[in-house]
């Protein structure tokens, strides 16, 4: 740069002292910064350094600098495999090659996060991800065989990696089918799975569930999507990824106005509408499959319903497909009987394990007390198992009758969300002919005013 008036080169001042240097050593000196190392998964105390480097906020031209050393030609890679829970994150170079940290070259660097507090710790709330070359989503397959293990990778795609990578403008994100160490997503016959044994919608594959979340994402300006082998590309059903990747590409986001059909695939450009979805029938395949590994499951989603602050991010879901996508309640739950059983459980079993301490306030929420007292998890309502504890588990209908439920429902205003939801929803199709709906007086309900 030169002055008009002087004509001498001007220095850029957001360098400092470094401006000094040639570049060959500021190159090197920039490179002690990236991280290194590996998690190890099963010792907690060794942990890689964060991400979040603090020299890329002393200034632009060092930032500018410094972040197109370390990650401008570097792509990041997000691994997730439904038999280890979590999300593998690992840096991979591309063109360079130097000594870092005593070793000859550098080796890559990998992180293993397993929930949303230990990604904000490791900096990636705060990572860059424009300024790489590609993100890199590698999903491994999961066992048809065992339905839980679709449940397990999808709920750490929406509620581990989403919230980590939607904040920030991602150029390109690359979606990797992969083999899993004893599964793969074309079945025996050479065709693609099928887990879900609830689900309505036919069209539907294990990938198109697991794919289908990425493209909803605002942040991406592309997606693009490769197979482990051309015998998968070629079996693959290709109408539900393909009109997710245009919706990306055109920026096309809409909600699509009263559908008059079931499929739930993408009507128009409606990936929203396909996750709601796909969020309804998860859940209810959760809830009201018999196995001991479901009834874990259900355990942790009782416990979950609530975070510390008492605000249930599943309400609020249910929420939004209520009043943006009810033919999906109309489809799967036109009474909406099961969610009422989800909550009379969620209610009276904590009132229960509540009771074993001597406590009759349920105005706080305990999640701990679910394992403590549900050691072995909750079995569905019509099966004749105990839980372990106290060899306690309640019918429904001795639920109602010891009124516990609409006593804490009434005392408690955070309980009283979803009852709010049912009683709205049975008031507005009380009048179907097609369908008898309780009415709200016959559960002893007033919905407030």
């Amino acid at each position: 740069m030169f002055n008009k008036t002087s004509k001498k080169p001007i220095r850029k001042q957001g360098l400092g002292l470094f401006q000094r240097l040639p570049y060959d050593v500021r190159e090197l000196i920039w490179w002690e910064f990236i991280p290194t190392g590996k998690d190890e998964r099963y010792n907690p105390k060794q942990r890689v350094q964060a991400t979040d480097l603090g020299i890329l906020r002393t200034s632009r031209e060092i930032y500018n600098e410094v972040s197109k050393l370390l990650y401008q030609f570097t792509n990041l890679i997000f691994t997730m495999d439904p038999l280890h829970r979590g999300l593998n994150v690992s840096f991979e170079q591309r063109l360079y090659s130097r000594r870092v940290d005593g070793a000859l070259h550098y080796q890559g660097t990998l992180w293993h996060l397993k929930d949303i507090k230990h990604a904000k710790s490791s900096g990636f709330y705060d990572l860059p991800f424009h300024k790489f070359w590609e993100v890199i989503v590698n999903l491994r397959a999961p066992n048809a065989s065992n339905p839980h293990e679709l449940f397990f990778l999808w709920k750490d795609i929406t509620q581990l990696m989403i919230p980590v990578i939607k904040e920030t403008a991602i150029d390109s994100l690359v979606i990797r089918l992969q083999k899993g160490s004893k599964a793969d997503w074309l079945n025996e016959w050479r065709r693609p799975n099928k887990s879900s044994v609830y689900q309505v919608i036919n069209s539907r594959h294990d990938y198109d569930v697991v794919i289908v979340p990425f493209c909803a994402l605002r942040n991406l300006k592309d997606i693009s999507m490769e197979t482990y082998s051309w015998q998968l590309r070629r079996e693959m059903d290709w109408r539900v990824i393909n009109r997710g990747i245009e919706t990306v590409r055109l920026q096309a986001w809409k909600h699509c106005e009263s559908p008059n059909h079931k499929d739930y695939g993408i009507l128009e450009h409606d990936v929203d509408r396909a996750v709601a979805g796909d969020y309804f029938w998860l859940h209810l395949e959760m809830w009201k499959t018999r196995r001991p590994i479901y009834d874990r499951l259900r355990r942790d989603f009782l416990s979950q319903w609530f975070d510390q602050n008492g605000i249930s991010e599943f309400e609020r879901q249910i929420q939004k497909i209520v009043y943006q996508y009810p033919e999906i309640i109309e489809t799967y739950d036109p009474e909406m009987n099961i969610l009422e059983d989800m909550h009379m459980t969620l209610v009276s079993l904590y009132s229960y394990a509540k009771s074993l301490r001597g406590e009759e306030d349920l105005s706080d929420w305990d999640q701990g007390i679910w394992y403590s007292t549900f050691p072995f998890g909750v079995p569905i309502q019509e099966d004749h198992r105990f839980c372990a504890s106290g060899g306690f588990y309640m019918r429904r209908r001795d639920l109602f009758k010891s009124n516990a439920y609409l006593k804490h429902t009434k005392e408690n205003d955070y309980l009283s969300t979803m009852t709010d939801i049912i009683i709205d929803w049975r008031m507005k199709n009380i009048g179907n002919p097609l369908r008898r709906c309780p009415s709200c007086d016959e559960y002893g309900f007033k919905r407030g005013r």
